[in-house]
């Protein structure tokens, strides 16, 4: 086998990916009945394209009638990407409370993720970055933005 197929290479992976620490506000409903807010912590990691095929899927399969099916698939989406902020190896969310995930969190946080979600991917996968999006990080190091 070569030295540069997929399966050597993967066999032979040498350093962990990176996470990225995110912290927002959840809603939690308070003892006397009020609702409340917490902040929650978790890492972001990296949704390989056959987790992103299998979060359309949970959405395809759990969405309600006359949702939104880019709306939902988000929600799955982001239980991919969500670990445990102290053992990245675990959910953040299981797959099992979504509900509660969709019950804790608003749209405006979703969003929010998302974008730091695509900044955290544009930073540790350079090579996704537009001509214009180089040049200008690249005019930024050299002080001349």
């Amino acid at each position: 086998m070569g030295l540069m197929q997929l399966g050597n290479i993967l066999s032979t992976a040498a350093e962990p990916v990176a996470t990225r620490i995110v912290e927002f506000q959840v809603l939690a409903q308070m003892p006397d009945g009020r609702q409340g807010k917490a902040i929650a912590k978790a890492a972001l990691a990296f949704v390989s394209e056959a987790a992103r095929q299998d979060a359309r899927r949970s959405a395809v399969e759990n969405l309600s009638r006359g949702g939104d099916l880019d709306e939902e698939e988000n929600y799955w989406l982001l239980l991919a990407a969500l670990r445990d902020a102290d053992n990245p190896v675990a959910q953040f969310c299981p797959n099992t409370d979504i509900a509660k995930f969709k019950a804790a969190i608003i749209v405006h946080q979703v969003r929010w993720l998302f974008r730091e979600y695509r900044r955290f991917v544009e930073d540790e996968y350079p090579e996704l970055l537009t001509p214009e999006q180089k040049k200008q990080i690249e005019d930024e190091a050299r002080g001349n933005s």
